[in-house]
């Protein structure tokens, strides 16, 4: 097994287990009814990694779950520019750790301590890559799925967006209701980006009611949404604000390293 088979395995078991760990907080189920709950937990716990790199990623006796990953930076056939530039970081890193490990240190003589920082600095990103991403990685399973013979009464795209405090969104409270002023009600609180609160997503999630039955979604802050697709028309009437969703300015990663060295 290659190493990027084997990094992917972990990745989409680790998400596996995210959700599994929130189903039934309940804070996590949008739009599921009563007679859903059981039925999708039996395929999450009873799912079985499929073996190799064919559709789909997971199979249980009920149904499937496909697991991909989406970028809010630009993508290009080469890959998304966010994870070639994390990987990049990944390794100067991983290097820096390596050198350290093998630089000889005399006891006899004077020490002190030093520093080095490894930074990345954020490529572009914006909410028009995350649309674009997220489209073409669906439409690229859907495709996929044509060709699936498997168990599908349980049909789960588990979407994961990993790009650390790249986008945010805040509602855009109206500063008065039908001519009367609600003084500071209006709040405009910033929140990490979620599937739940875009209503441009969730739009489009719903084209595929009949061919999905859910979406989930994990962001880099491990925090899960199960969304039922059926459901989306009414959980859109449970939440009348829309949302700004923008970038943030000059987000970084970085990584601090302390040593002894001579002097």
């Amino acid at each position: 097994m290659s190493d990027n088979k084997m990094q992917q395995d972990l990745t989409e078991l680790a998400c596996l287990d995210l959700v599994k760990k929130a189903y039934w907080s309940g804070t996590c189920l949008f739009g599921l009814e009563n007679d859903d709950k059981g039925a999708l937990w039996h395929l999450l716990e009873n799912c079985n990694s499929n073996k190799g790199t064919k559709f789909p990623d997971f199979i249980g006796d009920q149904g499937f779950i496909e697991h991909f990953q989406i970028s809010s930076s630009k993508t290009t056939k080469r890959g998304q520019e966010h994870t070639k530039q994390l990987n990049q970081f990944k390794k100067q890193s991983e290097n820096i750790i390596n050198n350290l490990n093998h630089e000889e240190i005399d006891i006899h003589k004077p020490l002190e301590i030093a520093h080095i920082t490894n930074i990345m600095k954020y490529p572009e990103h914006s909410y028009e890559y995350l649309l674009e991403s997220l489209k073409s990685a669906w439409n690229k399973h859907l495709n996929s799925l044509k060709n699936y013979k498997g168990p599908n009464s349980i049909k789960v795209f588990m979407v994961q967006y990993d790009d650390i405090g790249a986008l945010q969104m805040y509602e855009n409270y109206p500063s008065e209701i039908k001519g009367i002023s609600i003084g500071d009600f209006p709040k405009h609180e910033t929140i990490d980006y979620r599937f739940t609160r875009d209503n441009n997503i969730l739009d489009y999630l719903y084209k595929y009611n009949q061919i999905i039955d859910y979406a989930i979604f994990i962001s880099y802050n491990k925090y899960v949404e199960i969304i039922k697709i059926s459901n989306i028309p009414k959980l859109k009437k449970m939440n009348p604000f829309t949302y700004t969703i923008a970038n943030t300015c000059g987000p970084m990663i970085q990584s601090s390293f302390t040593y002894s060295k001579n002097v």
